[in-house]
């Protein structure tokens, strides 16, 4: 049997992590380790903890080191565990640090600047194989990173607990859903704006689900708004809960943002609300593309918060929306995206069985 060091876990339970995990260890029957990263702070202690964890798996040995989603910044841990174990890394190029600390969050330093770019293009130089979850980024590793392999897109998904028991809403309004962190990935001021011209003889409201940077100040927006009492803020949840959230949910909203990061991915929530039957609105992007074809009309791409509230308006209009063949429909979606993502899969099989020698 195989084994697999996934290295600089941030959280197995998060959705890409346990899809990745899950398919070593059913699909391809091998024996994962997973080191996950010390709670404590300090980057210095985090990558010794990772250092030191890795190298208790030397004995048995390790057939593939795979720097996990997140921990591009521990790449110099997992370049020494390669060579101290004679192993070949993989590298999941998720989400880069440039792109996040200094194009999302901003506020860097010139010299912060110039590490995590870096340190973003060695990963995608050092990743054999090299992982990310669309053909956009998957295009933009090889332009603007120096990626000598070709990645793999491994798509992000959606679990099959968001398709489970696909009906019509639970809610009788129609309720608008958003969640996920107030990042400025998410382009919130675009739904606020939107809102601002939803009519309010029409019976909607939403549903704001999550925490944040922003949140102080979208809500703030929200109070002075006209339709402020039509929404409601809530803390973060448990997926389980977030599932009630979606079923009780007309609508769910992706990401609005107009990063480089924000146009290439296709976002966790994107994924579930199409797996879970609901209209998905989102800004358009050339990534989305990649799974169009399998959303059945239930992805709506949006160029504008004019667009965008034209688009509710249109929804929430219409009182026979959810008719017995569109829920039959919504039943469908949650499958056909599965069964792309497990189409995209078999290049990491392939990848795994003819790749050479670290």
């Amino acid at each position: 049997m195989k084994h697999l060091l996934y290295l600089g876990v941030l959280d197995t339970s998060y959705p890409r992590n346990q899809r990745i995990r899950c398919y070593f260890e059913d699909r391809l029957q091998w024996t994962v380790h997973s080191i996950t990263i010390d709670d404590r702070p300090g980057y210095l202690r985090k990558s010794l903890n990772l250092l030191r964890s890795g190298l208790a798996h030397k004995g048995p040995g390790v057939d593939l080191i795979l720097l996990a989603e997140f921990s591009l910044k521990y790449l110099p841990v997992a370049l020494t565990l390669r060579i101290l174990m004679n192993s070949r890394l993989a590298i999941d190029w998720f989400v880069g640090l440039y792109e996040t600390r200094v194009q999302d969050v901003g506020g860097a330093t010139p010299v912060q600047a110039i590490a995590t770019k870096a340190l973003d293009i060695l990963a995608a130089i050092f990743g054999n194989p090299l992982l990310t979850d669309t053909d956009s980024r998957a295009e933009m590793l090889k332009r603007k990173y120096y990626a000598r392999t070709t990645p793999i897109v491994l798509p992000v998904g959606a679990s099959s607990i968001y398709s489970h028991d696909v009906g019509a809403p639970t809610s009788g309004r129609w309720t608008i859903l958003y969640y996920g962190n107030y990042i400025p990935l998410h382009g919130l001021d675009w739904v606020l704006d939107a809102l601002a011209q939803l009519p309010l003889e029409l019976d909607w409201q939403v549903r704001f689900v999550g925490n944040g940077l922003e949140r102080a100040r979208i809500e703030n927006r929200v109070r002075g708004a006209r339709y402020s009492e039509r929404c409601t803020f809530h803390e973060p949840v448990s997926e389980n809960q977030l599932v009630r959230y979606i079923s009780e949910s007309s609508i769910v909203l992706g990401i609005f943002g107009d990063s480089p990061k924000a146009r290439s991915v296709i976002a966790n929530k994107v994924w579930q609300g199409l797996a879970a039957g609901r209209p998905v609105l989102t800004r358009r992007t050339s990534a989305l593309s990649e799974i169009e074809p399998s959303a059945e009309g239930f992805l709506i791409q949006v160029s504008s918060p004019q667009d965008l509230a034209q688009r509710l308006i249109g929804l929430i209009s219409n009182p026979s929306y959810w008719s017995t063949e569109r829920v039959k429909l919504a039943r469908t979606i949650g499958p056909r995206l599965e069964d792309y993502v497990n189409d995209r899969y078999t290049a990491l099989r392939l990848a795994l069985d003819t790749a050479g020698e670290p």
